[in-house]
């Protein structure tokens, strides 16, 4: 299940939760007040780099358009 960081709205206090992704936020757990979901960092996206090549052989891209912003796909051989 993921893991989600939260920060309370009322109290300012932050709290991590293990919850399934359809699962309703908690409450907090310090003043039952209502959380709020924080980003602390950016995900990591396969591809990303310019190393993108490295991740092994995918084969050619069904997506539209090569499915990546420059209209190539870096996995076709």
């Amino acid at each position: 299940m993921p893991t989600y960081d939260y920060r309370c709205t009322a109290c300012g206090e932050h709290h991590r939760a293990t919850h399934s992704m359809s699962a309703e936020k908690p409450a907090c757990p310090a003043c039952s007040g209502t959380l709020e979901q924080v980003f602390l960092t950016a995900p990591a996206i396969a591809g990303a780099s310019s190393g993108a090549g490295d991740f092994g052989d995918f084969g050619s891209c069904s997506m539209p358009g090569g499915g990546c912003a420059t209209g190539t796909c870096p996995f076709q051989s």
